[in-house]
């Protein structure tokens, strides 16, 4: 079994990073895609999109604004849009289980 499959089983096991259930299943399926297109498995599409467009304009960038139009009101009092929300989580180790944060 490699890397991934033992992180997804830990995580379906031990559901205590603040999330529902129902916010688990969205996030593994952007993680899924975001691995269907060659990203990591352990990276989300939007923390991608943010990351990639910080280094390689072009379409990153295009497509990080057609995704944070998708998700307009996912905006910080900061005026921080999805993408780099998701990133900004991502890099916070937010979306992990409280027990293998220890």
């Amino acid at each position: 079994m490699g890397w991934c499959s033992r992180n997804t089983l830990l995580l379906v096991a031990s559901l205590d990073n603040g999330y529902s259930y129902w916010v688990n299943l969205l996030l593994a399926t952007d993680q899924l895609f975001n691995a269907v297109f060659k990203g990591s498995c352990d990276e989300t599409f939007s923390s991608r999109t943010y990351r990639m467009s910080q280094i390689k304009h072009g379409y990153w960038s295009v497509l990080e604004k057609v995704i944070d139009t998708l998700f307009y009101k996912d905006v910080d009092s900061d005026g921080r849009k999805h993408c780099e929300l998701s990133y900004l989580v991502e890099m916070s180790r937010g979306h992990m289980p409280k027990a293998m944060l220890k």
